[in-house]
Parts: C-alpha cells; sequence; structure tokens
C-alpha cells in the first residue's frame, strides 16, 4: 500500500480563480497593446503625399461578441474614384492601375503593402508577448 501526503491544494486553486477572474481584463489589455503596436507599424510604413492617409489611421474600441473580442485598425481617407467617395487605402495599400481621362490604361501604380506587412511582423511577437502577458498574471496570482 502506497501513501502519499499532498498540500497547497487550497493555494493552487486561489491562484487558478484569481487568474480566471482577471486573464479577460488581461487579454483585453493585451489585445489593445498589439492594436498600438500595430497602428505604430503601420504609421511608419504609409507613404506621405498631403498627410491625409496617415492622419487616418484610427483604432477601435474592445468590443465582445459571445467568447470573441475584436479590436479593428481602420482608416478613413476617402478619394474620388469614378465620380464617387471610395476609400483611400487600398488603392496605396495593393496598388492601382493609372487611366487617363479616356479610360485608357496608361500605367500601373504599386502597392506599399503598409497594413499587410505591419500584421505579419505584429503576428510574429504575439506568441512571445502573450506568454510574458500570461506569467506576469501568474506571478501576481
Amino acid at each position: 500500500m502506497i501513501r502519499m501526503e499532498m498540500r497547497g491544494f487550497k493555494k493552487y486553486n486561489e491562484q487558478l480563480m484569481f487568474i480566471k477572474n482577471n486573464f479577460p481584463e488581461e487579454l483585453e489589455k493585451f489585445l489593445l497593446d498589439l492594436g498600438k503596436s500595430l497602428n505604430r507599424a503601420v504609421l511608419k510604413r504609409t507613404p506621405v503625399d498631403d498627410g491625409e492617409l496617415k492622419g487616418a489611421w484610427k483604432i477601435s474600441g474592445i468590443e465582445r461578441d459571445g467568447d470573441t473580442v475584436y479590436l479593428m485598425i481602420y482608416n478613413t481617407a476617402t478619394t474620388t474614384y469614378e465620380g464617387r467617395e471610395v476609400p483611400l487605402a487600398p488603392f496605396v495599400e495593393f496598388g492601382h492601375k493609372i487611366v487617363d481621362k479616356s479610360g485608357n490604361t496608361v500605367g500601373k501604380v504599386d502597392g506599399y503593402y503598409m497594413l499587410t506587412t505591419s500584421i505579419k511582423t505584429i503576428n510574429r511577437t504575439i506568441p512571445r508577448r502573450l506568454r510574458k502577458m500570461f506569467n506576469e498574471l501568474v506571478s501576481r496570482a
């Protein structure tokens, strides 16, 4: 017969409860921090002509939908295309064709991929940053 004595379950349970109660708030802070980092990265990559595009990057507030947490980064700059106001950022992000007044394509402008590249860069940092956030939460428990 083997006899074992185990102690510390009350403290362990308290730590788990602390983590359970504080993780949603910490996750929102983490997501907001990621959004700010993404915004800084995209601002560095945004070309400046008249400054309208660079000054129009915005971050939404944290939104929850069930178990899903959202944060959106968007650009409010617009341009006129074929007589209507359209978002400017996609033209700069992905490039566009140059059309003369008669409708003929006379060239192409390459995209800057400022948001695409910034997202890829920030995505690579997420595991390390999430691990750091979680370790700090556990150390406070």
